[in-house]
């Protein structure tokens, strides 16, 4: 599985038109390549937690081969971690391709490290 920890560039949120789906608002991109979005439209409050879609586009394969992922997000807001759902890999960008596997996550909480992907996406989600 591929890690979600992964340094940015600093600027802003822009809304795309990837092939991946109308609603996907590109919220960061590493400094690999790999770019990382998330569908507003999923976001769901439940106080300090939200729930949504993302999904990243991997600038290389991994020891998955694939080259995106989709994955159902929960935050927590207040204490700045978050943890996986739900995720699935695909065998090319956009989430096109074949899926190579489905995996529910452990439950277990990540700390949003500073300058990471999972900050950025944080702090994109959290502000909704």
């Amino acid at each position: 599985m591929t890690t979600l920890a992964t340094s940015v560039r600093a600027g802003e949120p822009r809304q795309t038109t990837a092939s991946a789906g109308p609603n996907w608002v590109l919220v960061g991109e590493g400094t690999n390549g790999s770019k990382r979005y998330v569908d507003p439209s999923t976001i769901k409050r439940d106080g300090n937690l939200r729930r949504n879609w993302e999904y990243i586009d991997y600038a290389s394969r991994g020891s998955t081969e694939s080259l995106s992922a989709r994955a159902f997000v929960e935050t927590d807001c207040r204490e700045e971690r978050r943890r996986i759902i739900e995720v699935t890999e695909f065998s090319e960008s956009m989430l096109q391709g074949r899926i190579l596997g489905t995996e529910r996550g452990d439950g277990s909480w990540i700390q949003s490290a500073p300058g990471t992907f999972a900050e950025t996406v944080m702090r994109y989600v959290c502000a909704r």
